[in-house]
């Protein structure tokens, strides 16, 4: 896995930086491109072992890791908990395992991120499924962009599916 997540295209051919350049919305734009740098292969280094295993998808080092009393809900330099990584990189077996470990799926990283706004970003369907189910808040707001929550994201990035996804649940996940 490398850096270039947010170059991916989706089966629309849309990639999350054409979609956040597209939503005229600069500040998002900047997000990801910080968040790149962040995730640069060369960073892997200063990563903890459990962020490291996050980030590379390996499920079995993640559980290993665990197991022997490494803690699951540590946050990096940038505010990111392991969690945070393996949603970013669509590592749902790793998502899972550290939902199971207690991670709170709400924690915000330094940008006012959670896991679930990566998961808008990225418009990742099982993930924000997932994380929803673990009790996510999409209506968490972070402070980077202007205070958007995980639906105004998606929107934004015009995941329909996401969308509807958030609105058919809004009434259960409402606070």
């Amino acid at each position: 896995m490398n850096a270039e997540w947010i170059h991916c295209a989706d089966e629309s051919g849309e990639t999350p930086m054409t979609r956040a350049s597209g939503s005229g919305r600069v500040e998002l734009t900047n997000v990801l491109l910080m968040q790149e740098i962040e995730d640069n292969v060369a960073n892997i280094s200063r990563m903890s072992p459990l962020h490291r295993a996050a980030y590379l998808g390996y499920d079995d080092a993640v559980c290993d890791l665990i197991a022997d009393g490494a803690d699951a809900a540590e946050k990096n330099s940038e505010g990111e908990t392991a969690l945070h990584i393996a949603v970013r990189f669509g590592h749902e077996n790793v998502a899972k395992i550290l939902l199971d470990a207690g991670v709170d799926p709400n924690a915000a990283n330094g940008l006012g991120m959670t896991p679930l706004h990566w998961a808008s970003l990225s418009g990742n369907e099982t993930q924000t499924r997932l994380l929803l189910a673990a009790g996510a808040d999409p209506n968490a707001q972070e402070w980077a962009s202007g205070g958007l929550t995980p639906l105004e994201v998606a929107e934004l990035m015009g995941y329909d599916e996401l969308v509807e996804l958030f609105k058919s649940g809004l009434n259960q996940w409402a606070a």
